[in-house]
């Protein structure tokens, strides 16, 4: 996703539960492309857990698509 100061959000989206960073591949190769433009790059999964898999990259639970106190999605 851009936002019109050019800056990037990438997503990516798992059917699995369990999280590994090769499932960062993908958004890795992007922040290497876009360099600073990437802010944040984020797998979603089938869990409960927010995991960091470096800088600006997360896998974090399908669930932070949802409006809700209790999920602590990566900002």
């Amino acid at each position: 996703m851009e936002r019109n100061d050019g800056s990037l959000i990438g997503v990516d989206v798992r059917a699995g539960a369990t999280a590994c960073p090769g499932d960062c591949k993908g958004l890795r190769k992007l922040a290497e492309l876009c360099r600073d433009r990437l802010k944040l790059g984020v797998v979603l999964y089938d869990s409960e857990v927010t995991v960091p898999f470096g800088e600006r990259l997360d896998v974090a639970p399908l669930t932070c698509l949802q409006a809700s106190e209790r999920c602590r999605c990566p900002t």
